[in-house]
């Protein structure tokens, strides 16, 4: 089970930087996305967070 939470902390770090690469360059027009994306950034990094920290109670 420790190493599918890797795998899950891996892919969203990845998703997570692939986002970032494409979001650069776009101008955002769309009133209160630039808020929404933040939002979601950084509710993703509490879950990155959290998968990390309950990483060492999962046995495998």
């Amino acid at each position: 089970m420790a190493v599918a939470v890797d795998n899950a902390v891996e892919e969203i770090e990845g998703a997570m930087r692939h986002l970032k690469d494409t979001m650069r360059g776009i101008p955002v027009s769309v009133p209160g996305f630039r808020a929404a994306h933040e939002r979601a950034r950084k509710a993703m990094g509490e879950l990155t967070v959290a998968l990390t920290d309950a990483q060492s109670k999962v046995t495998d």
